[in-house]
């Protein structure tokens, strides 16, 4: 009768960090690692440079690519364990180093990981079953402990691996000498008794041999199994009875028919007859009943040989993924959703929105693209805190989330900006009134820790194919239209029409042009100045600096038709810088002529908030020789509404080394006027249009004489502009009677100049106020 083919060993057979009595008595264990960052290569050197397992040391050889590990592996003995990453010279380069090592070289014994650096191109998890790897990690989470872990865990593997080669080999070699000892005990009868004492050495052996291999699998914590070709356990290891869940405690010369459902039988059947035909390994995923439920386990299945190159055994090895599944889908989360929100961030939505293209194509339908941005959500940040900024967006995102069908996508796009697929639309018409009811959703007041707060949408909206078909397109042409609305006051939504384009490109050739200026001909901008009348002094004393810019083919252009868009683009800090030099430059020039002048210049929203602003400034005082007290920089009356704070100390760093600094267009939003007491304010300037319709209408006089007589009162410089007709110099100086540091500014009494005729400006001016003076 004979043995079994393996009996189970004993539980004091530990594998872990012992001498293994295997034929691989190397001196090392020789492990590769493929990696284009040389980074990669000396964090691996450092730690494993003391590691031991079983008291032999890692050898590491390096290679830089797939091409340079082909050439190691021509040139070096069996390496235990490679470390590839996945992208390289190629994309795909460590997946094909893979191949190459299974199939062209053949090796199965070696223990490949594939690590990879970028986890948001990660390879699906179907490739992870279809390359013959062991183990898969993203080096953003392999921390030393979890690198050391990972190689000895593939170490053990391997060891193992060459363990039960040699054990088979060896038991294969014992069952030869036995039948060859037994026809020579036929043969010659007087070596009957030398024969028998060494076929009991041999048994003896055969049975040692067994029982190391049956402790090393017991001790491994993944199910192991052998089976017949037919499908018979031969062998289980601790692991298969006490994970997965079987029907049958007496597994051994069963089928999996008899310890699993049909269902599962079927898949282990049909993935270990790949392996029974082939003669070839297998990776493959089965759900396993394990007893925790139903997992992924990722199995490893191959052949084992007799000596004579029989098909004697399946090797089974299980490694449950379940865990290594849910991470990867919690990467792909990570990667397509947006953290905040939960909603599809920009690159799910567009390959939704092409896949929904693709669909309306066939069936002619509509569908539009609507891109949504908040109307001053900064100054809610900015204000309240980012608490409740997150709480809006998170608000706006549950709002869009419950009007939308479920054939429409809602995402994302960052900060504060959101995009809407609608998809299956009939006609125009229900695009307009779906985009209505969103924009009506989104205006309703937020109720935010027991505050309300009002935030209005403005909605650009494109339309495919009428638009286009590009989704790129789409959400361009969408993110014009919605531009389109902001500028037209913000707060509502805006079809995208065909001249838009021709607007857009207006402002690309202007940026261009402006590009070529700061870089290539600054001699295309030039200031000219304004004079202010001293309403009483008789004299002149403060100039208004203008930038202007000679177009090449639009000719001179003033700041109004360039400055805004410069601020949106990004060039406003070096147009802003320019001007601030050369009217320093020329402030310096009339104070060393005896004439000094204060210089007055506009600060845009956007210069007032570029941190190294106050900074520039005094250097160039120092470098023109400019007094700080000939410079006065206006702000809007705006930018001290929605930025108090980050003006404030902007303008109290200025004032501190002599700087003036003027509130320019004031009385149209009603700052509160005890700012002007908070702040080291040297000037109002009263907005122009105030000071045109006091003309004409009583109450707006009333409140330009209150305005006046509150800034003289707290002793700050009044300048009243827009002084451009008679009627309005009348009134003015009506206003100004008999109060001091009054000044006024306007076309009526000069028109800005260039330095070259400045002083004939002047001169003029002069004449002006005495000529008009009797009419007071």
């Amino acid at each position: 009768m004979t043995s079994p083919l393996l009996t189970f060993a004993t539980d004091t057979d530990s594998d872990t960090h012992t001498t293994s009595n295997t034929s691989n008595e190397a001196e090392h264990w020789l492990v590769l690692v493929v990696d284009d960052e040389p980074s990669v290569h000396e964090v691996t050197q450092i730690v494993f440079r003391d590691f031991l397992f079983e008291n032999k040391p890692v050898k590491l050889l390096h290679a830089a690519s797939a091409a340079e590990a082909k050439t190691l592996m021509d040139t070096h003995d069996e390496f235990a364990v490679m470390l590839i990453d996945v992208v390289m010279e190629t994309d795909n380069a460590g997946l094909e180093l893979v191949n190459y090592v299974r199939q062209e070289r053949c090796d199965q014994m070696v223990r490949i990981i594939l690590r990879t650096g970028q986890p948001g191109t990660a390879p699906e998890a179907s490739i992870v079953s279809d390359y013959d790897i062991n183990d898969y990690r993203c080096k953003s989470e392999l921390t030393v402990a979890k690198l050391v872990a990972c190689v000895t865990n593939a170490l053990r593997s391997y060891r193992d691996l060459v363990t039960i080669r040699e054990l088979v080999r060896e038991k294969e070699i014992l069952q030869k000498d036995i039948e060859k000892n037994n026809q020579d005990l036929l043969m010659i009868t007087w070596q009957l008794r030398g024969e028998i004492q060494q076929k009991n050495a041999v048994q003896k052996a055969l049975s040692q041999s067994n029982s190391k291999l049956e402790s090393i699998i017991n001790n491994r914590t993944t199910p192991i199994s052998l089976k017949s070709p037919d499908g018979r356990y031969e062998l289980v290891n601790r692991a298969f009875t006490e994970q997965l869940k079987v029907w049958n405690v007496d597994i051994i010369g069963r089928r999996d028919s008899d310890l699993f459902c049909e269902d599962i039988a079927a898949m282990i059947r049909y993935n270990d007859q790949k392996v029974c035909q082939s003669l070839e390994p297998l990776q493959c995923e089965e759900v396993l009943p394990s007893k925790a439920g139903d997992h992924f386990y990722l199995c490893v299945k191959f052949p084992i040989f007799d000596n004579s190159g029989k098909f004697v055994s399946l090797c089974t090895i299980c490694t449950d993924i379940a865990e290594r599944l849910d991470a990867q889908i919690e990467m792909i989360q990570f990667a397509q959703y947006d953290s905040l929100t939960n909603l599809p961030n920009r690159s799910l939505f567009i390959d939704r929105v092409i896949k929904a293209v693709e669909h309306n194509q066939r069936n002619q339908k509509m569908l539009a693209v609507l891109f949504i941005d908040l109307d001053h959500f900064k100054f809610i940040n900015d204000s309240l805190g980012h608490e409740y900024g997150d709480k809006i967006l998170i608000g706006v995102a549950q709002r869009l989330q419950s009007l939308l069908r479920t054939e429409d996508s809602v995402c994302r796009l960052g900060g504060d900006e959101f995009a809407v697929l609608l998809s299956h639309l009939s006609h125009e018409a229900d695009l307009v009134n779906v985009t209505e009811k969103i924009y009506d959703t989104l205006a309703a007041p937020y109720e935010i820790n027991n505050r309300t707060l009002e935030v209005t949408p403005s909605i650009g909206v494109s339309r495919c194919p009428e638009n286009g078909t590009d989704v790129h397109e789409l959400l361009k042409k969408a993110d014009i239209a919605m531009y389109k609305a902001k500028k037209s006051g913000r707060n509502g939504y805006r079809l995208y029409m065909t001249e838009d384009d021709l607007q857009v490109q207006e402002r690309m050739n202007l940026e261009s042009v402006m590009r070529d200026t700061l870089e290539n001909d600054l001699s295309r901008l030039q200031l000219v100045y304004m004079p202010t009348l001293g309403a009483h002094t008789k004299v002149i004393q403060r100039v208004s600096a203008i930038v202007r810019w000679q177009h090449p083919e639009r000719g001179e252009l003033g700041p109004e038709s360039f400055i805004p868009i410069m601020d949106e683009i990004g060039l406003s800090k070096e147009i802003g810088h320019w001007v601030i030099a050369e009217a320093c430059r020329f402030a310096a020039r009339q104070y060393s002529s005896g004439q000094p002048l204060i210089v007055s210049l506009a600060l845009s929203p956007r210069q007032i908030k570029q941190e190294e602003l106050v900074k520039f400034i005094k250097q160039t005082l120092d470098e023109t020789g400019c007094p700080a007290s000939c410079l006065e920089f206006e702000i809007t009356e705006q930018v001290l509404v929605h930025n108090c704070t980050q003006v404030q100390t902007a303008l109290e760093a200025l004032s501190d080394f002599g700087v003036r600094i003027a509130i320019s267009d004031f009385g149209v939003h009603f700052t509160a006027l005890n700012v002007l007491k908070q702040l080291p304010i040297s000037a109002v300037k009263t907005h122009k249009e105030l000071t045109l319709s006091a003309v004409t209408s009583e109450h707006d006089k009333a409140l330009l004489q209150t305005i006046i007589n509150f800034i003289h009162h707290i002793e700050i410089d009044v300048i009243v502009d827009g002084v451009s007709n008679i009627a309005a110099w009348t009134l003015v100086g009506r206003l100004l009677a008999q109060k001091h540091n009054c000044f006024t500014q306007g076309a009526f009494i000069s028109k800005p100049a260039y330095e070259a005729g400045l002083q004939e400006a002047l001169m003029s001016a002069l004449d002006v106020w005495q000529q008009r003076v009797l009419h007071l």
